[in-house]
């Protein structure tokens, strides 16, 4: 039996670089979001939007405890990103939102009322709904 030479040089693979935007880290996101069982783990990834900045895609979350349950996904979400993005270069963080650092806050809605004003502004049809069927929102 001969061995092989190990002086030879390996043909390293070329990387992935297709371009993406930020739409279709998005689309990416959601897809991820939809496989995933865990309801604090989505609600968690859907809380902000993703941020672009080259090739790094940055995700915010609200606090220390839903950084660390998202932490554990952050392989597969890179992977995927990679995968389904064509794109070897891409970089993910996981950051906690700063609202001092950040110069456009997200609207967060806590009460019903504040989610049926806002669902009511998306689609006046459904102040048509509440008033057919005579629902109040407290």
């Amino acid at each position: 039996m001969s061995e092989l030479p190990r002086d030879l040089p390996v043909a390293a693979s070329p990387l992935a670089n297709a371009p993406f935007d930020l739409d279709a880290v998005a689309a990416v996101l959601e897809r991820f979001i939809a496989g995933e069982k865990e309801k604090a783990l989505r609600a968690a990834l859907t809380a902000y939007p993703p941020l672009l900045d080259g090739y790094a895609i940055t995700l915010k979350f609200d606090n220390e405890l839903l950084l660390a349950k998202v932490k554990g996904t952050h392989p597969a979400l890179l992977a995927r990103f990679k995968q389904e993005l064509g794109n070897d270069h891409v970089t993910l963080q996981f950051v906690i939102y700063d609202e001092q650092q950040d110069p456009s806050p997200v609207k967060r809605l806590y009460t019903a009322r504040e989610k049926f004003d806002h669902f009511v502004a998306l689609n006046p049809a459904v102040q048509d709904l509440s008033d057919c069927f005579g629902l109040e929102i407290l």
